[in-house]
This record gives C-alpha cells, sequence and structure tokens, in this order.
C-alpha cells in the first residue's frame, strides 16, 4: 500500500451510527464484477428478514449472481403491494482494485477525517447503505404507496443484470410508478444520460501467402475500411445533430475502441476482429447509425466474394445501456427536486439502469451520496457530509423520521 495523503476536506456533519455500519457492512463484500454478490444479498435478506419483508431473487444463469427485489408496503391493507410505489435502486457490484495502490484495505470501510475510504462508498455502497439503515422506518411509517427495494448485479459490465429483474416483475405483475436510482450525482437531481451500444465485428477474408496477393482476401483491410467508416460517421454526427448543453460531449459519439487481425507479415490475414461503441443522445436513434455502415459493409462484402464466395462481415451486438430522459418538469423530477433541495435538473455523462426502468414505462431520476469523480480509482472515498445530505433527502422523500445520529 502507498503512503496515505492527509485528509484536508472541510469539517463535514457526521451521518447516523447506522448509516456508516450498513455501509461498512456492504464494502466489506468484495463484489467485484468477476465475483459472486450472493453473500452480500444474503445478509441483505436477513435484515429484511427481521422486519418480515421477503426479497425475491432472479439469478443469473450460472447461478454466482442475484438480483433482489423487494417490496415494503403499508401494512394496513390500503394499498395493493404490487401497484405503484417508488423503486430505490442500485448495483451491489464494484470495479476492480489493486491493492498495492491503496493506502488502506479496499474492502475494509476507513474512516479519516471527514471522508470515508473503500471500494464502493462512492459508487454505490453509500446510497445503498442508507437505504438500508432507513428500513426500519420505511417499514413501521403510514404511506400511501409501497416502497419497493432494487439490487442488480453486474451494472459496471453493462446493466446485465437489471433487465432480468425487471422482466420479472412484468411477469409477476409489479408495477412500480417511478424510480430512484442512487448513482453518485453529489445529491442532485438528474434526469438525462446519453445511451450506450456495443458491437463486435469480424471480417473474414482469405488467407494466402504475401507474394500471392490476389488470390487472397485481406480481412485487416477490409477492417480498416469499416473503422475508417466508422470514424466518418462520428464526424457526421457531430456536424449534423443538435448540440446538447450540459454534456461533456454535446453529441453523438463513436468509435473503435479495439482491434486484432493477422498472424505474420508474410501471410495475408484471413480474419479481424474489432469491437465499437456508439454514445448517442436520448432523441437519437443508434439504430438509424448501425444501419448505414451495415450497409457500407454489405458493399465491401460484394467486393470480396469475387474472389472467395466463402468471405464475411459479421455484426454482434454485445448489448449496452438505454439513455435516460425523464422530462424535467415531470411531476416525479419535481417530487425528487424539493426533497433534495434543489430546483435545477441536470444530465450527466454517465450511464445507468435508470435508461432500463424509464423504458419499462417506470419515471426514473438519479440522485444520490458522492461525486463521479472518486468512484473506480485508488483510495475511493465519500465525503460523510454527502451519506448526512442523503439521509435527510430519502427521510424528506418518504416522509420518514430522521435517523438518530
Amino acid at each position: 500500500m502507498r503512503t496515505r495523503p492527509a485528509d484536508t476536506a472541510p469539517v463535514a456533519q457526521k451521518p447516523s451510527a447506522a448509516s456508516l455500519d450498513a455501509v461498512a457492512r456492504l464494502v466489506g463484500f468484495p463484489t467485484v464484477s468477476t465475483e459472486s454478490n450472493l453473500a452480500l444479498l444474503q445478509w441483505v435478506q436477513g435484515l429484511l428478514g427481521e422486519l418480515g419483508i421477503i426479497g425475491h431473487l432472479t439469478h443469473s444463469d450460472d447461478g454466482q449472481k442475484a438480483n433482489l427485489f423487494a417490496t415494503i408496503h403499508p401494512g394496513d391493507g390500503s394499498v395493493a403491494p404490487d401497484k405503484g410505489g417508488i423503486v430505490l435502486s442500485g448495483h451491489t457490484d464494484v470495479v476492480g482494485v489493486d491493492p498495492s495502490h491503496w493506502t488502506s484495505d479496499p474492502f475494509t470501510a476507513t474512516q479519516r477525517g471527514t471522508r470515508l475510504y473503500g471500494r464502493g462508498t462512492a459508487d454505490m455502497k453509500g446510497f445503498l447503505g442508507v437505504v438500508l439503515a432507513l428500513l426500519p422506518a420505511i417499514a413501521t411509517t403510514p404511506r400511501v404507496e409501497p416502497v419497493h427495494l432494487a439490487l442488480s448485479y453486474d451494472e459496471e459490465v453493462g446493466c446485465k443484470g437489471v433487465p432480468r429483474l425487471i422482466e420479472d416483475l412484468a411477469r409477476r405483475g409489479i408495477t412500480p410508478e417511478v424510480c430512484l436510482v442512487g448513482e453518485p450525482s453529489s445529491m442532485r437531481v438528474i434526469t438525462g444520460h446519453k445511451g450506450s451500444r456495443v458491437f463486435r465485428c469480424l471480417v473474414t477474408g482469405k488467407e494466402a501467402h504475401s507474394s500471392l496477393a490476389t488470390q487472397g482476401v485481406n480481412a485487416v483491410h477490409v477492417a480498416c475500411r469499416l473503422v475508417e467508416f466508422i470514424r466518418l460517421e462520428g464526424l457526421a454526427l457531430a456536424e449534423s445533430e443538435t448540440h446538447v448543453p450540459g454534456y461533456a460531449v454535446p453529441f453523438s459519439t463513436i468509435g473503435t475502441g479495439a482491434i486484432a487481425g493477422g498472424t505474420a507479415v508474410n501471410v495475408i490475414p484471413g480474419h479481424c476482429e474489432f469491437r465499437f461503441q456508439i454514445r448517442h443522445l436520448p432523441d437519437t436513434n443508434p439504430e438509424t447509425v448501425i444501419a448505414r455502415i451495415r450497409d457500407f459493409a454489405d458493399g465491401l462484402l460484394a467486393e470480396m466474394r469475387l474472389v472467395d464466395p466463402g468471405c464475411a462481415i459479421a455484426f454482434t451486438d454485445l448489448g449496452g445501456v438505454p439513455a435516460l430522459n425523464e422530462p424535467p418538469d415531470s411531476a416525479w423530477t419535481r417530487r425528487v427536486a424539493r426533497a433534495a433541495g434543489n430546483d435545477r435538473p441536470g444530465i450527466v455523462d454517465f450511464g445507468s439502469e435508470g435508461g432500463h426502468f424509464q423504458r419499462a414505462g417506470i419515471s426514473t431520476v438519479i440522485c444520490g451520496p458522492g461525486d463521479i469523480a472518486n468512484a473506480h480509482r485508488p483510495d475511493e472515498f465519500i465525503d460523510l457530509d454527502q451519506l448526512t445530505a442523503c439521509e435527510r433527502f430519502l427521510t424528506r422523500l418518504l416522509g420518514l423520521m430522521p435517523l438518530e445520529a
């Protein structure tokens, strides 16, 4: 571990002991996306069980990970627990760590000054810890709407878990009205972010000795022509789209991120694979961009098959994240903004699971503690006053009594 830097953050208002304990327990589960999250969910189910709440799991195909969904309803029978209500949503997975770059154990929540360090403190176990600390209050406070808890897996590697959770809700006839995603926004209300799609392209040419160039089809050359077309598509998007203020890059982008092909300089390569991504504005349909790329590929393939009919160009959709585009003047946005104490909803450059909930017909906004700039890095931390602000926000939003310090 490296030498600890001085902590110079200003004095913060301390959050409740219940929140600090819950965050620390969550950080103690090393739920890197490559690992299981079942131990964490078992602990959460124990907390729910103590309150008479049942958590429903939907597992990954290999059974090593799961989503958890639970409903806390008024309890007096006045409201159907499967109709309407607020979803409090967060992901359980975190990005990987190299402990040698940390000044303390990444999976032990460590308070230094006015900061709490540990993997996931900012993204987004800080939010989840506050929610879990509030569970007893949520379960015992009379209300006119149910509150739902949604914990997902594999958000950090493409939001793979939450679609399965949402599909399960539809099968079981559960229809929440609104959703709050607690991604780190420094407690700002966020109503939009770009969507993203990732594709793999495999070009199959024809191998030949480099001295017999006309008898082969160079897969690398074909792939490079496609990559250049994709680059030009990106330039066209930048020029043709209406730029949206608030994003660091105010237009849709597309680019190639990885490429591999060929075996030796004296062999015409028979295969080349590359991956590209489009990050699109909420109002841009990525399918129209992908269709143009496919059309260009079809023209290249016709040329290739004049040499060898066995040539191919295959695209594989590797998934992505839907854009979020909640109206800034919607009833849900206004309610969250009142509880958060700010009336200027914004947009962010990172993606979230919010687009999946919105696509399912659930009004969704983002608001959570922590700064995204402090996530995904060694010595990840959250300022304690952010946890305090989140406690106050959720107690106002849900009409709860404040937690004791």
